[in-house]
């Protein structure tokens, strides 16, 4: 009874393992460009809510699609989703923003992704 009880103690802490360096792993070829980025950032840009969107209290969500180059350099940002009174502020931000690089085979590459910026008056 031991010996199997040891048997799947042993079995569950190596799959929980193997299960935790996949999810960790930015360097795998898992990310897809809808994947969000927000926790992958050197230097994520605090955007800054629009005037006369805080005077008209407008709140809500933004998704900034980006590239990032071998560098981690934000070259492109793009907002596909929210209110058009936060595009300005959000694709500045994004754009100021820093990334890790991204590599495969040993090279670093560029990739895309979507960042989250919430707006909120509370």
């Amino acid at each position: 009874m031991k010996k199997i009880v040891f048997f799947l103690l042993t079995v569950l802490v190596v799959s929980s393992l193997s299960t935790i360096s996949t999810k960790a792993d930015f360097n795998s070829s898992n990310l897809t460009g809808n994947d969000l980025l927000n926790n992958r950032a050197v230097k994520l840009a605090r955007v800054v809510y629009p005037a006369e969107a805080r005077e008209a209290k407008i709140q809500g969500k933004v998704l900034v699609r980006i590239t990032v180059n071998e560098k981690g350099k934000v070259t492109e940002a793009q907002m596909i989703e929210g209110n058009p009174i936060f595009k300005e502020a959000c694709e500045k931000a994004a754009l100021a923003s820093i990334f890790k690089p991204r590599i495969e085979d040993g090279k670093k590459v560029k990739y895309s992704g979507k960042l989250q910026y919430s707006f909120s008056i509370f």
